[in-house]
């Protein structure tokens, strides 16, 4: 493959979704409280990251693309502190709207040496309104006569996603030569005819179709996606499912894509907004799903290794890549349709801030 992210690099992506701020309160607890049988935290640093839809915007600009954001935050300290950690990095932020007596969403995880001991999340979830997501609309639709190559919804569940939003972000797409990709919550599958990618979790993916997702087998559910996928047009759906792997649904045989365990797992968060950049990325850039599926279990497998919402290392990566041996000509190779429990594998079904 020649240099995947040199060809990243060349790319526009936009954003669209539940931004938060992910706050880390460090510090050591060695004793309880007098109190309550609760452990006494006693708080030595305070550190913010970008996370939601925030992150994918941090990751998705790691691999050098041109990277705009687009939700809702609050008038508040936290809002401005998304913001500026966001353009610090480059991205663009024109399309955060600051909302009179609406929160920022802000999880705040009090963090013991590598552990985290609680955490704390302040948010509203309800619909944003009618206004608010016209307004977001609007957004887009300028967006998109700029032509980006790539959009990505974010679903954390925050109250942005709604069908509005996706109606008006599909209808742009129709005359744009744009791959739309979603990270879906739980709600609102049937209004997804026609994009490019979907990367539910195993969870997300069953509670979609209906299904439960600890009575049922893995082949009820894939049977399900299989034929959803073909009723509403949908390109390709990767399904994250923790130690199994990722199963991919697409034009071809449906198969399991397994993961080396490159490095120890230490945090989850963030997994799947590495995978849904990766795997837009590739599609963006004409690879097959067989391609997609490994590049985006190696950036996921990057990011667990650490604490906290982040983005890949990306000279890592690129060499990771190459390790794989891929090159530029197309030449699938066959796979078979299996859920045999595969090798550990570094992404768990996320909770990435949920």
């Amino acid at each position: 493959m020649l240099n995947f992210l040199e060809r990243a690099k060349n790319l526009k992506i936009l954003v669209v979704g539940d931004v938060m701020l992910d706050r880390y309160s460090d510090g050591i607890s060695t004793r309880l409280s007098q109190e309550a049988p609760v452990p006494i935290f006693k708080a030595k640093s305070i550190r913010y990251r970008p996370g939601g839809a925030a992150n994918v915007a941090v990751v998705a600009r790691a691999f050098g693309a041109d990277v705009h954001v687009a939700g809702i935050v609050g008038v508040d300290k936290a809002g401005w502190i998304l913001q500026n950690l966001l353009s610090a990095q480059g991205i663009h932020t024109q399309g955060l709207f600051f909302v009179p007596g609406r929160w920022t969403t802000v999880k705040t995880r009090i963090m013991v040496e590598r552990g985290q001991l609680l955490r704390i999340d302040e948010e509203q979830t309800d619909w944003i309104g009618a206004d608010l997501s016209s307004r977001l609309v609007a957004y887009v639709s300028s967006m998109m006569k700029m032509s980006p190559d790539i959009v990505i919804i974010e679903d954390y569940g925050k109250g942005v996603v709604s069908p509005d939003l996706i109606k008006g972000i599909l209808s742009q797409d129709k005359e744009q030569d744009t791959i739309v990709s979603v990270d879906p919550k739980h709600k609102w599958y049937e209004h997804y005819q026609g994009v490019d990618l979907l990367t539910p979790n195993h969870y997300e993916a069953c509670m979609g179709m209906g299904i439960d997702p600890i009575e049922s087998s893995d082949n009820v559910l894939f049977d399900h996606l299989s034929q959803y996928r073909k009723d509403l047009g949908i390109g390709t759906i990767l399904v994250t499912c923790g130690k199994k792997g990722i199963y991919v649904i697409g034009e071809g045989k449906s198969y399991w894509e397994p993961v080396e365990a490159r490095y120890p797992v230490w945090d989850v968060t963030g997994a799947g907004d590495a995978v849904i950049v990766a795997a837009s990325i590739t599609e963006a850039l004409g690879y097959s799903d067989q391609k997609m599926a490994k590049i985006a279990n190696l950036a996921a497998s990057q990011v667990v290794s650490k604490v906290g919402a982040c983005a890949p290392d990306m000279e890592m990566l690129q060499r990771e890549i190459q390790e794989e041996m891929f090159d530029d000509v197309e030449q699938d190779e066959e796979h078979t349709d299996t859920t045999d429990e595969q090798s550990e594998i570094a992404i768990e079904d996320k909770d990435d801030g949920k």
